[in-house]
């Protein structure tokens, strides 16, 4: 989880999307729009605008903007909602700047995927005016997008996700915890979240993300067949496969070099908070520096 720089967005935009938008394209079953009227849009752009200054003015608290006055139906003829909702379709171009944004880390889980999938921050089945708004479009994995986001961004009154261009208190808190407990020669690692700096609403939001996200299963299965293995393996001789003879201090300076990687990411970076907690693990380093760990 980290924040990302907001691509601005003006009335010129806007009036370029929307205004006047040519209605090419296809409805989501496919049909062309050939027959499109503009005035479906244009009708209802004085309704589009307020709706953007009511986003902008909202920002940091998305769970305040009220309902879309636009009824979802099934997009089979011409009718606003749809119009609105497949403006996004075709605009890759904005897609692709939406998508630099956030480089080559997804901004939602921290993991290093290609956020190549453009998720809508308040999704368009709900908000279809907001399918264009850059405000709205951020570049994340498709882990996160397409199995895991859905369209609750708030359930129950409560904000469900991160928003990486708006909420600050992820750069000023830690929230994101990692217990590592040992048993016999395997190690136990399990995120959490925990409210440490009495930020109650920071720590719900996180707290619903970490959850719906499921980033302690995603970030485990990671460390645990990757980057655990890969520490390991730095101290087994290639050539008689058995553990070279290594201290615990020369272990810690490995971990503190690996976190020294992570000084431009903030404390609340899963791997950062890992190999933090694996510094304090004397009890899973010694079994390193004993050799007791089984080689694959």
């Amino acid at each position: 989880m980290r924040l990302l720089s907001l691509l601005e967005s003006n009335l010129i935009d806007l009036d370029k999307v929307i205004y006047y938008y040519s209605g090419t394209g296809v409805y989501r079953d496919g049909h062309p729009r050939n027959g499109f009227k503009k005035e479906l849009i244009h009708n209802e752009y004085d309704y589009i605008k307020e709706r953007y200054e009511e986003y902008k003015n909202n920002k940091e608290q998305l769970e305040n903007i009220t309902d879309s006055k636009f009824t979802k139906i099934k997009c089979l003829a011409q009718n606003i909602y749809c119009e609105l909702y497949g403006l996004y379709d075709s605009k890759e171009e904005l897609k692709n700047r939406i998508r630099e944004r956030s480089e080559v880390i997804c901004p939602y889980c921290g993991i290093q995927e290609t956020p190549y999938h453009v998720d809508h921050i308040l999704p368009r089945s709900k908000y279809p005016e907001f399918s264009m708004f850059n405000h709205n479009l951020i570049g994340v994995c498709s882990v996160c997008n397409s199995r895991y986001k859905g369209d609750d961004f708030v359930l129950n009154g409560e904000r469900q996700f991160f928003n990486p261009y708006v909420d600050t208190f992820i750069e000023d808190k830690q929230f994101v915890k990692c217990n590592l407990t040992v048993n016999e020669i395997y190690l136990k690692i399990d995120f959490s979240i925990e409210d440490i700096d009495n930020e109650a609403y920071g720590y719900m939001i996180i707290k619903n993300h970490f959850n719906n996200l499921h980033l302690n299963s995603r970030y485990k299965k990671i460390l645990l067949q990757d980057k655990l293995k890969r520490f390991r393996d730095r101290y087994i001789d290639e050539h008689t496969r058995e553990y070279r003879d290594i201290t615990l201090g020369d272990l810690k300076i490995f971990i503190i070099e690996e976190i020294s990687g992570f000084q431009s990411f903030n404390d609340n970076h899963w791997e950062k908070v890992f190999w933090k907690a694996l510094s304090e693990s004397d009890e899973y380093l010694n079994l390193i520096v004993d050799k007791r760990i089984p080689i694959d």
